[in-house]
């Protein structure tokens, strides 16, 4: 018996993603990825603008946020704004620039 009472499911996705991502396997090639917004995205819309990225450094500067993510959200508005998660990489460089 596999995962949960899977039997031969495979350990990665077609993308090469593992399995499972969250609380089981998901049917068909391409396996589920929960999308994570950064803390400083305040409207959830995987963008940071300026004002999230002033207010999640003042949160450090204050002792309520991490330095690193701080930077990251700074780094992502700097750059473009718009970001992805990458499930693959550990917090905060799990929040890249969108392509």
């Amino acid at each position: 018996m596999g995962y949960n009472g899977v039997v031969n499911a495979p350990d990665e996705d077609i993308r090469g993603l593992t399995r499972p991502q969250d609380d089981g396997y998901d049917m068909g090639a391409y396996e589920f990825r929960k999308e994570i917004p950064h803390p400083a995205d305040t409207n959830v819309d995987f963008r940071i603008v300026l004002g999230e990225a002033i207010g999640y450094l003042t949160g450090w500067q204050q002792g309520t946020n991490p330095i690193g993510y701080a930077i990251r959200a700074a780094y992502l508005w700097q750059n473009g704004e718009y970001y992805v998660y990458d499930g693959d990489a550990a917090p905060p460089l799990c929040w890249v620039l969108a392509p």
